[in-house]
């Protein structure tokens, strides 16, 4: 958890001595880490027992104590978004992914109505200026990335425009983090703008300012990396072990969103493979970060870092984003395998459960292929949907996988799998 000690060992200790909803919050999600450290990929879970009934009622405290506090008082604003965090992570760690989505938006509706009442003096003006300065804001910034990757849509305004995103130069890699945060958000608001519509035959001659719009995000991703580049030249000799994780994380959601934002205007596929090399670059940058975390920890240390709950992302969304899309049989198994060693969740993305969908995409591609070939545009998954609180219990996840069997513009095969992820 390189970015965010402070709001979690400081901000939020704090504030949950003097605000009881807090308190009984952070209890909650003690008790739900604990468990899901605890849990086997293999066995049910049992709602009955007694940690469970414990947490459960401490929730219930904590919900029944900020219900008391006035949402329209300014002076409040900071513990309700704190504890929409909070519970975030509870129904994250519970396997309720709606239920934290409704939470987070809950937040976000908050934020956008103070935005939307700015008049440079008034108390929803401090109130921004607090949320903001506590690092509330920006959290909720990264907060709208990790939704967006599992197509919550944003309904709200974004708060930074593309030109405002870049600053220019970085002072920190905080501040590096924060303007990859915008760019990943903008280029997922455009990347669920496209949605299905690349798909008729029409799209090339009717969506002429979505192209502008690629071409200017593509030219803002490459402008961050030239900064950040400079950045690293400049701090070069006092960067530690954790500060090259944190570029080396940077640097692989920034390729993601790259290769991203290059192939969504086509239906195609095979436009991935054209990609090969960043692919590559990005699976040799995370198979890297093993490394990177405090070489002088035990093996014992170093598990207990991969077994972490994150509501951040750092590498499970985005590399199970590549092992679906690269189609390379060796370059997909190197992704699957830092995935498969990385016992972590970040958010929805539980790595577990991105090996056993993306050994499943795998199989279904690969079902008739030949030694060295790359799958057919015709066998390739476009897209795999993924609930995992369908009632089927935590290591079971309810996949729709949508095919183009006919080709690109054909019909749409479709159908559902349950697949179980291991520990």
């Amino acid at each position: 958890m390189y970015f965010d000690n402070h709001f979690w060992r400081s901000l939020l200790v704090q504030a949950s001595l003097v605000e009881l909803a807090l308190a009984h919050a952070v209890v909650t999600v003690g008790v739900f880490a604990e468990q899901r450290s605890g849990l086997c990929g293999n066995e049910q879970r049992n709602l009955e027992t007694s940690h469970e009934h414990m947490a459960r009622a401490t929730y219930n405290k904590s919900i029944t104590q900020l219900a008391k506090l006035s949402v329209s008082a300014n002076d409040n604003t900071e513990v309700i978004l704190l504890a929409c965090i909070l519970y975030i992570c509870v129904e994250f760690l519970r396997g309720n992914e709606e239920e934290a989505v409704r939470h987070f938006n809950g937040g976000m509706a908050i934020i956008a109505n103070l935005i939307a009442g700015k008049d440079g003096s008034s108390a929803a003006d401090r109130t921004i200026d607090g949320i903001r300065s506590t690092g509330i804001l920006t959290f909720f910034n990264r907060l709208e990335m990790l939704a967006a990757l599992f197509d919550n849509d944003s309904s709200w305004p974004y708060a930074v425009t593309l030109q405002e995103s870049i600053p220019s130069e970085f002072h920190s890699i905080s501040t590096a983090r924060d303007s990859l945060v915008h760019l990943m958000n903008l280029s997922l608001r455009f990347i669920r703008s496209v949605g299905l519509a690349k798909y008729d035959l029409s799209f090339a001659n009717t969506y002429h300012a979505a192209f502008d719009e690629q071409r200017i995000l593509l030219r803002h991703l490459q402008l961050w990396r030239s900064r950040f580049s400079a950045y690293q030249a400049r701090h070069a000799s006092g960067l530690s072990s954790t500060d090259f994780y944190a570029c080396n994380v940077l640097e692989i959601q920034r390729l993601v969103a790259d290769i991203w934002v290059k192939t969504t205007m086509t239906p195609l596929e095979c436009a991935h493979d054209e990609h090969m090399p960043a692919l590559e670059a990005i699976i040799t940058l995370a198979e890297q970060l093993s490394t990177m975390v405090d070489g002088t920890k035990s093996q014992r240390e170093r598990a207990r870092y991969n077994n972490t709950f994150l509501l951040d992302t750092e590498i499970v969304g985005p590399l199970h984003w590549v092992s679906i899309k690269c189609r390379d049989p060796t370059l997909r198994r190197r992704a699957i395998n830092v995935l498969r060693g990385t016992d972590r969740r970040e958010g929805k993305w539980d790595s577990r459960m991105s090996v056993a969908v993306a050994e499943r995409v795998m199989a279904i591609e690969e079902e008739e292929l030949l030694h060295g070939d790359l799958p057919s545009e015709e066998a390739r998954v476009h897209i795999v949907s993924i609930k995992s609180d369908a009632g089927l219990g935590p290591s079971k996840h309810a996949l729709t996988f949508f095919t183009k069997p006919d080709g690109v513009y054909g019909d749409w095969k479709v159908w559902q799998e349950v697949v179980q992820s291991t520990r």
